[in-house]
């Protein structure tokens, strides 16, 4: 066993809520936690549980805390190649120009093995432990995703792209093809944890989106997901362009019959040719399916996405750039919407989930500020309608990512029987783009009201908006150390 004294910043089940664990215990035993206490029963816990006090306890005192390892629930690992460019065209486009081109490369597994590796150390070191991902349409490309998770001890949720049309002919395959190859890739990816007492690498099962997946195809996947107890993830009214384009095809295509529409009408409209009600009927839609963006979304399909236990993966950097709108996530969590938050490298141009949760606050305030300015509401009921605080960013990026991959019971936070996935930061490491002042003559903890300096929750807020991967000097996923300091991985 071994035990790690220090403060832990700890999300609780309700998301408007995180507790400051100052002066605590935490014990793992084989990467599970087993205790959390406060540190005045050390002596009593070292009793209990057999380990000793000097030689087994790491202390991290001072300014430093803990907080659980972020989750990112939706990265485009092929597309670190290009992050950071190709963010001024509609998506439609984007994909056609930047995207397929870039993706198709991964037929070379050198290629493949060098933008893997990096974007991994990367997401590390920014405290990502856990990543969902979308690989490419190769299977071997994609298996080399999972070894270099494997390698680097991150854990990753892996999907082979599958598409069989509107896409470059070279890169799309014919259906069976896309659904027998997804299904040897879940065979290989599991066989990847021979050995591991809590599996590193998951395959999930990834339909890209609608405009590139035929029906026969995604209830062929949606079959392959059940009988292999596997997530999904796709793409969902993520933008205008997008949104016209699935409408187009279910119009070309004719599937839509009056006598067999079961929307409500009025002024929603027809929801039987939007994403959600086309995945619902195609058996994609359940607990365990993650839907990026979502940013169109109207409430009848709100509360279908509840009813059926599936989960939104918030995206607000490349949301911006690609989806002619801001998610409403405040009315989706009140609504009782699994949320969790994604870079969606490279749509996003940062691979940290500190930019998406700073991000996250912020669209939520450009939607209030865009209600106010059109007159729609105003006042207390606004704010508590449309506004998301760093508190519940940081829970949407720990919690609510456990939640959104059925893990809320092994990850997200620090309690027993959980694995412990954490972040060691260090608001005065060398180089912190944030300063801390300490009120040391108060003799404790002051409120700036009342002429305070920096308190715990002052010093755990500045790092959320203004920290960076140079304040983390430690990184574990499971109870293995994975990044040490100076932003070192520790080899397996």
């Amino acid at each position: 066993m071994r035990v790690y004294r220090g403060t832990f910043v700890n999300p609780l089940n309700d998301r408007r809520y995180i507790d400051f664990l100052r002066d605590h215990i935490v014990g793992v035993q084989d990467g599970t936690i087993a205790f959390v206490e406060p540190a005045s029963r050390l002596g009593e816990m070292a009793t209990i549980h057999g380990f000793n006090p000097e030689s087994d306890v790491s202390v991290f005192m001072g300014n430093q805390f803990f907080i659980p390892g972020m989750i990112d629930t939706h990265i485009h690992a092929p597309q670190y190649a290009f992050t950071g460019t190709a963010t001024s065209c509609p998506l439609m486009e984007w994909l056609e120009k930047f995207t397929y081109p870039t993706e198709s490369r991964f037929s070379d597994l050198g290629f493949a093995e060098q933008v893997y590796s990096k974007l991994i150390s990367r997401l590390l070191k920014n405290g990502c432990t856990t990543g969902l991902y979308y690989a490419t349409i190769h299977n071997e490309s994609s298996l080399a995703l999972a070894r270099c998770a494997l390698r680097a001890g991150q854990r990753a949720f892996i999907g082979k792209v599958a598409m069989d049309r509107n896409a470059p002919d070279h890169y799309r395959q014919a259906t069976a093809t896309a659904i027998e190859e997804t299904e040897r890739f879940i065979l290989d990816a599991r066989q990847l944890n021979s050995g591991l007492t809590h599996p590193l690498v998951e395959p999930v099962v990834t339909p890209r989106f609608i405009p590139t997946c035929t029906s026969d195809l995604m209830s062929g996947l949606a079959a392959l997901a059940a009988k292999h107890h596997c997530l999904i993830q796709t793409h969902a009214v993520e933008s205008i362009d997008e949104v016209a384009f699935v409408k187009s095809l279910h119009d070309a295509e004719a599937r839509h019959e009056d006598d067999a529409c079961h929307c409500s009408g009025g002024e929603t409209g027809c929801l039987c040719e939007r994403d959600i009600m086309i995945l619902d009927k195609l058996g994609l839609l359940k607990p365990g399916t993650v839907l990026a963006h979502a940013v169109h979304l109207k409430e009848e399909e709100a509360a279908l996405i509840k009813e059926r236990g599936a989960a939104i993966s918030h995206c607000p950097l490349s949301n911006y750039f690609f989806s002619q709108g801001v998610l409403p996530l405040r009315r989706c969590l009140d609504w009782g919407v699994t949320v969790g938050l994604g870079t969606d490298v490279a749509g996003g141009y940062a691979p940290s989930l500190l930019t998406a949760i700073r991000e996250t606050v912020v669209s939520s305030r450009t939607l209030e500020n865009r209600e106010l300015q059109e007159g729609r509401v105003g006042g207390p009921r606004l704010r508590s309608e449309l506004r998301v605080t760093w508190r519940e960013a940081l829970w949407l990026a720990t919690m609510g990512g456990a939640q959104s991959l059925m893990l809320a019971n092994r990850l997200g936070s620090f309690a027993p029987g959980k694995l412990f996935d954490a972040v060691l930061v260090d608001p005065q490491a060398p180089g912190s783009p944030f300063d801390v002042f300490i009120d040391a003559a108060a003799g404790g903890e002051r409120p700036r009201a009342q002429g305070g300096l920096d308190t715990l929750e002052d010093i755990v807020e500045k790092y959320v908006n203004l920290g960076d991967d140079r304040n983390h000097v430690a990184v574990w996923v499971q109870g293995r150390e994975v990044v040490a300091a100076g932003g070192q991985l520790v080899a397996a």
